[in-house]
Order: C-alpha cells, then sequence, then structure tokens
C-alpha cells in the first residue's frame, strides 16, 4: 500500500515523528487539516477531470486538441512546480517549530 508514493511502513515512521515534534494534542488538529485539504483536492480533480472529459469527447478538430494537450502539461508541470513549493514551506514550518 502507498499514499503519494509512501510506502506503509514510511508513513508509520512519519507519524511517530509528527507525534513526537509536535505533540498528541496538535496531531488531531494537523489530521483534520490536512483531512480537509485533500477533500477539497479530490473535489477540484474530479470537477477537473468531468469538465476535461467533456472537452474532449465533444471535440473533432485535432488542432483544439492538441493545442489542449500541450495547456493541460502545462498546467500539470504548474502544479508539480506548486507542489515542491508547499513541501518545501511545509519543511521550513516544521523546522522552525522545533
Amino acid at each position: 500500500m502507498t499514499f503519494l508514493g509512501i510506502g506503509t511502513t514510511e508513513l508509520i515512521l512519519i507519524l511517530l515523528l509528527l507525534i513526537l515534534v509536535f505533540g498528541p494534542d496538535r496531531i488531531g488538529e494537523m489530521a483534520r487539516w490536512l483531512g480537509n485539504a485533500y477533500r477539497k483536492a479530490t473535489g477540484l480533480t474530479s470537477e477537473f477531470d468531468s469538465q476535461v472529459r467533456s472537452i474532449w469527447d465533444g471535440s473533432t478538430d485535432s488542432k483544439l486538441k492538441s493545442d489542449f494537450v500541450a495547456d493541460i502539461k502545462d498546467m500539470k508541470d504548474e502544479i508539480s512546480q506548486m507542489n515542491q513549493d508547499i513541501r518545501q514551506d511545509l519543511t521550513k514550518i516544521m523546522v522552525e517549530e522545533e
């Protein structure tokens, strides 16, 4: 089982580290925040997917489809960069809290 490319053992170690660093009181608060963020991301992903499928299925223009694929690739790259930025920011926050 993997979660975001992290195996079960690594996930358990991360959770134990978080408990040691932040204490058991803040873990619940952090879990709620992560749960809300995950739920919002999942909703956005499914909405985006349905819109992409409706545009793709409704179009017969190959130029439009190739432009669409290029735009999707650009968005994917931007999202990957945002993901890296968020991870760096979270790492800085965790280091500062220690």
